[in-house]
């Protein structure tokens, strides 16, 4: 279906920084306690982490600068945007070293220095590392839609850009660089272009959809066009929290008018079962909810049965098309499960608009028969309500089944 991409037309947005709050496993936290009374036993304070006495009266922290850090790391540490503590540092700029003293203003998000998060082992990423393959600083750091990219000599600032597909400025906005100035060995997080492909993260999505787990998952938290109507199953991997925000990012570019869309459950944080669901147990299916001509009153904090009027199929299949379009992507869309007569009223839709027929037949199980094994999308009861999404197991992952 990759011939889709075109048909469809789908627009993607840029990601920023800031999409994906990683969750913290206790093997982390438990690492960075070990190494500070570690290095307390030594007289020494750990590097990366607030000394006594570095809160300011005015609020804040001090931190200081571990080898590898950049403002962007720190600031996300601190629940910042590194604009802030750019506009704190002034004249100083982006420039930091290792040893250097960096104030962290009091800003939205920030933890004083008694709360201060220990510091997290130091990864060895390679060039292009996908968030949650490096150590756990990087997963950390590591944004939706973006890569952790090792500098090597003679990279530049507009090589990497072209590299992922996106610009100069987003990858200094991401990382508060001021200028174009790099070095061999520097970690950038580079953010991906509308066009490139997200590349999944290994190791988070433990075996089948109906009996499995999740490790060091990914958190889909609150961001433009959608609302999340049970933060606490807002659990995935990686990839599926960043397709699900591009394919919304889609249809908010080609439907700006369009109301937020319901976000139902994704897993819980480690996986397993969870009410309501014999599936979502390994971090690979999202409960969607749909667009409408007029958002019902209850909508979006409940999902609501729509029809082929009540419909916006214009708007529906923006979303549907978006991720069909990763159907051949790695990590992509395996299945959606949607109401038979739903399906019905988007065939004719997008057969009407234009869209080839045979697109429209590989997309849809209609006109076929409820119970044929063709399309991309299947009919399953009660799902007049939502669209069911179920992405694929990352090639090289031997652990998700």
């Amino acid at each position: 279906m990759r011939s889709a991409r075109g048909t469809w037309a789908v627009v993607a947005l840029a990601w920023m920084a800031g999409g994906v709050a990683r969750a913290n496993t206790a093997s982390d936290a438990d690492g960075g306690d070990a190494r500070a009374a570690a290095a307390a036993t030594r007289g020494a304070v750990p590097a990366g982490a607030p000394r006594s006495g570095d809160t300011g009266t005015a609020g804040g922290v001090v931190h200081v600068v571990a080898p590898g850090d950049s403002l962007w790391a720190i600031a996300r540490r601190y629940g910042c945007d590194p604009r802030e503590i750019l506009r704190a540092r002034g004249a100083a700029g982006s420039r930091i070293l290792p040893g250097d003293r960096v104030r962290v203003p009091a800003c939205r998000g920030s933890v004083s220095a008694s709360r201060a998060p220990a510091p997290a082992a130091r990864s060895t990423s390679t060039r292009g590392t996908p968030f949650g393959a490096a150590g756990p600083a990087r997963r950390r750091a590591a944004a939706a839609g973006s890569v952790v990219h090792r500098v090597a000599a003679g990279d530049t600032l507009y090589a990497i850009a072209r590299r992922y597909d996106t610009t100069v400025e987003a990858i200094r906005s991401d990382n508060a660089l001021a200028g174009s100035l790099i070095r061999p060995g520097q970690a950038l997080v580079v953010p991906l272009g509308d066009r490139a492909p997200i590349p999944p993260a290994l190791g988070q999505s433990v075996g089948r959809p109906h009996a499995g787990r999740l490790r060091n998952a990914a958190r889909l938290v609150a961001g433009p066009g959608y609302v999340i109507r049970r933060p606490e199953r807002a659990y995935a991997a990686a990839h599926v929290v960043a397709h699900v925000r591009r394919a919304v990012a889609a249809v908010r570019r080609r439907h700006p008018r369009a109301h937020a869309l319901a976000i139902g459950d994704l897993s819980a944080r480690r996986g397993g079962r969870i009410s309501g669901h014999r599936s979502h147990q390994s971090g690979r299916d999202v409960d969607l909810g749909l667009y409408y001509v007029r958002k019902p009153r209850r909508y979006p904090n409940e999902f609501v049965p729509a029809s082929p009027r009540t419909l916006d199929l214009a708007a529906t299949w923006a979303l549907i098309s978006a991720l069909a379009a990763t159907a051949d992507d790695d990590g992509g869309v395996e299945r959606m499960f949607l109401d038979y007569r739903l399906q019905r009223a988007l065939y004719r839709w997008a057969l009407a608009h234009g869209v080839p027929r045979d697109e429209v037949r590989r997309l849809f199980q209609y006109p076929d028969g409820r119970g044929a094994p063709r399309g991309l999308i299947r009919h399953v009861p009660a799902h007049a309500d939502h669209l069911h999404v179920r992405f694929k197991c990352p090639a090289a992952d031997r652990g998700c089944r």
